[in-house]
C-alpha cells in the first residue's frame, strides 16, 4: 500500500491533469447528493500486475425490484470471483479527494454516488492488493466477464442485482472522470481497482480498471 503521502501527491497531480474545474462545471446531481468531483488514487503498493485488456459489450437492463430503499449499504457479492466483501461509507476528504479503502479486505461506496435501486451511477472501489498484505479484495476483478451477476446488499435485508455490461483499463493519468465516477441516466454500478505495471518511484500503478454493470430483475 502506497503510503498516504505518496497517495496524496499522486492523488493531487492526478486530479489537476484531468481538469477538475471543467469537470465541476458539467458533473449533475444525482439522488440528490453532492456532484462527483474526482477520481483518487485507490490502490496501492505490492508486486502484481497484468496484461491490459480492454472489453466493451453491453448489457440491456430488465425492469428492476425490489423497490427502492435508503438503508445502509453493508455487503457486495459477485459469485463468479469468489468475492463477499463487507462494504463500508466514504466520502471525500478535506482536500476533495476520494478517500482510499481503509483496508484489503473492504469494499467502499462514496456517499457521494448514487443510493443501490434509485437512478444513477452507484460507485464502489476496493484494493487489487495491500502493503503486506498481498492481493486484496478485488484481485480477481479482472477475471469477470460480461454477463456476470453482481449483488448489492443493504441494512434492511434487500439486495439488489446488477450485471457485468463492461470491463475497461484506463491510463491513470487520463482516465475520463466523468464518465467513470459521473451520474448516469440508468441504475449503474461502478467497480474500480488498480491495473497494469507498479511503478515502484510513484508507488502506484499506471492504470485503472473499471467495471461497469447495469441493474437488473
Amino acid at each position: 500500500m502506497a503510503r498516504r503521502a505518496v497517495l496524496t501527491i499522486v492523488a493531487i497531480s492526478f486530479a489537476l491533469t484531468l481538469g477538475l474545474s471543467v469537470y465541476l462545471q458539467f458533473a449533475e446531481r444525482q439522488n440528490t447528493r453532492p456532484p462527483n468531483r474526482t477520481f483518487a488514487t485507490l490502490d496501492s503498493y505490492n508486486d502484481f500486475s497484468w496484461p491490459a485488456t480492454p472489453v466493451a459489450p453491453t448489457v440491456e437492463p430488465a425492469a428492476p425490484t425490489p423497490s427502492p430503499s435508503t438503508a445502509p449499504v453493508v455487503r457486495i457479492k459477485a459469485p463468479s470471483i469468489g468475492v463477499d466483501a463487507p462494504i463500508i461509507t466514504r466520502g471525500l476528504d478535506r482536500a476533495g479527494m476520494m478517500e482510499d479503502p481503509p483496508d484489503p479486505v473492504s469494499v467502499v461506496w462514496y456517499d457521494f454516488s448514487a443510493q443501490p435501486g434509485y437512478t444513477g451511477n452507484v460507485v464502489l472501489a476496493g484494493h487489487v492488493d495491500y502493503h503486506n498484505y498481498g492481493p486484496a479484495v478485488f484481485w480477481d476483478l479482472r477475471k469477470l466477464t460480461v454477463g456476470d451477476r453482481l449483488q448489492v446488499a443493504l441494512q434492511d435485508g434487500s439486495s439488489y442485482t446488477y450485471q457485468v455490461a463492461s470491463l475497461a483499463y484506463y491510463d491513470a493519468a487520463t482516465a475520463p472522470v466523468s464518465e467513470i465516477v459521473g451520474s448516469t441516466p440508468t441504475e449503474t454500478l461502478t467497480l474500480i481497482t488498480c491495473g497494469g505495471t507498479f511503478n515502484r518511484r510513484l508507488g502506484d500503478y499506471d492504470k485503472r480498471l473499471v467495471v461497469r454493470a447495469i441493474r437488473v430483475a
